[in-house]
């Protein structure tokens, strides 16, 4: 009867808004779980919109929460102190250490694992400098996830990528510094079907032509060659009566250590590297896509076209390297390069990316 036929539709319709409810009420449930757990990880103080961690270690520096962009970010100088500050990155503590002792008044800042350690003072010579020490940890993802955490939490004068590389050329020798032209994405490559590669770049999209190297900003590149010819870089231990040599050019970056001398005779002779070294292209890249400027400073820990002998037992480790050298001239001619005051002039105002 349509009465019998009424009272089911009814039932059915009373049915699904029980179930939407349910569905609703667990949704509810989810989120405020998941939101209950973000806020017992980090608790955010909406005044400032920054982590409440976040003062902890700032402000031992003055570096106050008004000089933000609009986007929350600071602008790369602290306005109460007249203090710029710029970021050193380095992949592991050995060549880290090499910039921290120039460092006066350092506090360790807070990052989201031990192993990526931030310490933060201001640098010998420049009190009005404040410098940033990263341990970003080894390979191209690690590096890309730290400079783009800090370049998020505030915006700086610029970035350097400080460190060791292997050499790409036989003239080329441990205890050399090399500051980047540009940095090649030495994986981006194209393997054919008859084994056959050639470099293609990282692709962006599908539209535009593939960055096959990313700029060095001109002025950060010319300061560090500058400072380099004013100091005297210490000699590589195993060649005491050679003293190391600055080049510029571009710097190869994968996470490939390439002991081939074919494949690194190949790199050099296509894409014209110097060296290689496994973090630079993801701090370039990160820099570029944030438009703050960034220069790469990488000194020679090896040249696996003339290896040493115990060569062939390197596991990736650094086994065959001289440990408490590592990044040691690169760090001098960023420190140089920091405290002279041609630095100090050209990072007044805002440093232009390269087109």
């Amino acid at each position: 009867s349509r009465v019998s036929r009424a009272v089911q539709g009814v039932c059915v319709v009373l049915v699904r808004l029980r179930a939407a409810l349910y569905r609703r009420v667990a949704i509810d449930s989810d989120f405020s779980a998941v939101t209950s757990l973000a806020l017992q990880r980090k608790t955010v103080d909406p005044a400032r919109s920054r982590p409440c961690w976040w003062s902890q270690g700032h402000e031992a520096h003055g570096e106050e929460h008004h000089d933000l962009d609009p986007c929350g970010r600071g602008r790369g100088r602290d306005v109460a102190q007249g203090k710029q500050r710029v970021i050193v990155v380095c992949a592991v503590e050995e060549e880290a250490d090499h910039v921290k002792r120039y460092l006066a008044e350092s506090v360790v800042m807070p990052l989201r694992r031990p192993a990526r350690q931030r310490v933060r003072g201001v640098l010998e010579g420049r009190k009005d400098l404040i410098v940033d020490v990263v341990t970003c940890g080894v390979g191209v993802v690690d590096a890309s996830m730290v400079v783009s955490a800090l370049l998020l939490e505030s915006t700086p004068a610029c970035v350097l990528s400080v460190g060791c590389s292997g050499a790409h050329s036989k003239h080329i020798r441990p205890g050399d510094v090399v500051v980047s032209t540009t940095v090649v994405p030495t994986a981006c490559k194209m393997l054919r079907h008859d084994g056959t590669s050639h470099h293609v770049g990282m692709r962006l999209n599908t539209v535009d032509p593939p960055l096959r190297e990313i700029p060095t900003d001109p002025i950060l590149m010319e300061a560090a060659m500058t400072a380099a010819t004013n100091i005297t870089l210490p000699a590589w231990p195993t060649t005491a009566a050679t003293r190391p040599v600055v080049y510029r050019g571009k710097i190869g970056s994968s996470d490939t250590w390439s002991q081939c001398p074919s494949d690194i005779t190949r790199q050099h002779t296509e894409l014209g590297t110097l060296c290689e070294e496994m973090e630079a292209v993801g701090v370039s890249r990160v820099c570029q896509e944030f438009g703050v400027p960034c220069v790469c400073i990488k000194d020679i820990a090896n040249n696996e076209l003339e290896p040493p002998p115990d060569a062939e037992a390197e596991t990736g480790l650094g086994e065959s390297l001289i440990m408490s050298d590592l990044g040691r001239r690169a760090a001098l001619v960023a420190v140089a390069m920091l405290q002279d005051s041609a630095f100090a002039t050209a990072t007044t105002r805002r440093l232009p990316w390269p087109n």
